[in-house]
């Protein structure tokens, strides 16, 4: 009888086709949401700003909320912001060695950044009640500046000698 037709070997394994690079990111942050109601009938919420133009320091005495980004505008002295509480873009406190003491202590959130630096002349800075910021944070006081950041305190820094 003839031999048997040999058994026919599988096929080699193939590598499974690896999968297509990921292109996946996180989504980002929600927007903050608008500022809640004032629970005081004679202090209603006062709305500074827009998104094209920044509001100074100035500018923002008495507001709650600054739509846009927030900048020192060449202010002098001591700045007390106890309304805000709101910034939904930037702040920006830069090059102003007039500036001597920021108080904002009911600013909870802030939609954009937080950049304080180059301010030679500035003794405090007082943001206690922040609990919220969206971009990054760069502060850069003296050695002897006071600095509280509510629980953002741990990016109060001096600059190197």
């Amino acid at each position: 009888p003839p031999p048997p037709p040999p058994l026919a070997s599988p096929p080699p394994p193939t590598s499974p086709t690896p999968p297509p690079a990921s292109t996946f990111s996180p989504p980002p942050p929600p927007p903050l949401t608008p500022p809640p109601p004032s629970t005081s009938p004679s202090q209603p919420p006062v709305v500074c700003g827009n998104k094209t133009t920044p509001t100074t320091l100035e500018a923002a005495l008495g507001c709650t909320a600054v739509m846009g980004h927030l900048t020192d505008g060449g202010a002098s002295g001591v700045v007390n912001l106890t309304n805000l509480e709101y910034v939904y873009g930037d702040i920006g406190v830069g090059k102003n060695n007039n500036l001597t003491s920021l108080t904002m202590n009911n600013l909870q959130n802030v939609g954009g950044g937080i950049g304080v630096l180059d301010n030679d002349n500035l003794a405090s800075l007082a943001m206690n009640s922040l609990e919220d910021v969206r971009g990054g944070i760069s502060v850069d006081l003296a050695p002897t500046a006071s600095c509280d950041l509510g629980d953002f305190t741990s990016f109060c820094s001096s600059p190197p000698n």
